[in-house]
């Protein structure tokens, strides 16, 4: 059995801050939406990111 599409999302920002700082901005801002953990790549891209995975980057 097939599982259902994944619903994707699209978010553009254009924010006056240092990389980290935009980065940790968006995140609180997705939170408050109800989005869980996100890695964001150098572009910008979002990712969900499973806990396991999360779990794996601080050891």
């Amino acid at each position: 059995m097939s599982q259902p599409p994944t619903p994707t999302y699209t978010i553009s920002a254009t924010l006056s801050l240092a990389y980290p700082a935009a980065v940790e901005a968006v995140r609180t801002a997705l939170a408050r939406e109800g989005f869980g953990v996100l890695a964001i790549d150098a572009l910008g891209t979002t990712h969900p990111v499973s806990a396991t995975e999360r779990e794996g980057e601080s050891s």
